[in-house]
């Protein structure tokens, strides 16, 4: 395996460990959001976890370079 592609897997699981640790806190903070605004709470965690994942993308594209 070249260097390049154990960096590239080693960010993935990285990225990965990191979805799985905040999903709890994103699931209830949706819960939370989606009962104040009378919303489903899938629509709201849907909402952050994608802005999570945008957010941790975007620092690990930044942080490659």
């Amino acid at each position: 395996m070249s260097p390049h592609t154990a960096g590239v897997w080693l960010g993935f699981c990285l990225c990965a460990a990191l979805v799985g640790l905040a999903g709890p806190a994103l699931s209830r903070n949706g819960d939370v959001i989606a009962t104040r605004l009378n919303l489903s709470g899938g629509w709201i965690s849907f909402g952050l976890f994608a802005m999570y994942l945008l957010n941790a993308y975007v620092l690990f594209l930044h942080g490659a370079r």
